[in-house]
């Protein structure tokens, strides 16, 4: 009877481990240095313009039979940065502050691919939760997946909604004795996203 049990055990151990195994071989990790992470704001009626970059930190992709399945990212918020900024960095220095991003308190944001769904030529729907200031949404985005030699690329477009993460800063109806103010910037920002694994 013991024997059989340290039978048991060790199969339960080998099938553990084969399937830790095959999960972290499925896994491709980022390269943060070749991966990028453009945004886009403006007014609303996009009377003044801005757009930047934000760094990743890590993450990975899940891919199987040269599908994605999956994918996990996180976002260094404390790197923001305009391209258009004056001297000072004031426009950078506001978005990091509690006004916008309040990166002092919320130095990173993370985003994680829940649901995949195939399309064709290496396109797929991708259902993900986005965490912005201790924040989880839902979004929504179209993803291409290229195997580039050795490594992957993912790239994707989305728009989100900042409110959703509680930046209300300037928003439509953040202040309603002010319509001018209403109406200064758009709630939208846009992603462009490059995702590039080692």
């Amino acid at each position: 009877m013991k024997t059989q049990f340290l039978v048991c055990i060790t199969l339960l151990m080998f099938t553990y481990s084969s399937a830790q195994n095959m999960l972290s071989a499925n896994e491709f990790p980022m390269d943060p240095s070749k991966s990028l992470l453009n945004w886009h704001g403006s007014s609303l009626f996009q009377i003044n313009d801005h757009d930047g970059t934000v760094k990743f930190s890590k993450g990975y992709l899940k891919i199987e039979k040269n599908q994605l399945w999956g994918g996990s990212f996180e976002i260094d918020m404390t790197t923001i940065y305009v391209n258009d900024d004056g001297p000072n960095n004031e426009l950078g220095k506001h978005l990091k502050n509690e006004d916008f991003f309040e990166v002092k308190k919320y130095p990173t944001a993370w985003l994680s691919i829940q649901k995949v769904h195939r399309l064709d030529n290496g396109e797929f729907d991708v259902e993900a939760n986005l965490n912005i200031k201790g924040i989880t949404k839902p979004v929504l985005f179209g993803a291409k997946l290229q195997r580039m030699d050795t490594k992957w690329q993912m790239t994707t477009k989305f728009i989100i909604d900042r409110t959703r993460w509680n930046i209300n800063y300037g928003s439509k109806g953040s202040d309603v004795f002010d319509p001018i103010k209403n109406y200064s910037i758009s709630d939208a920002i846009r992603f462009d996203v490059t995702v590039m694994t080692q």
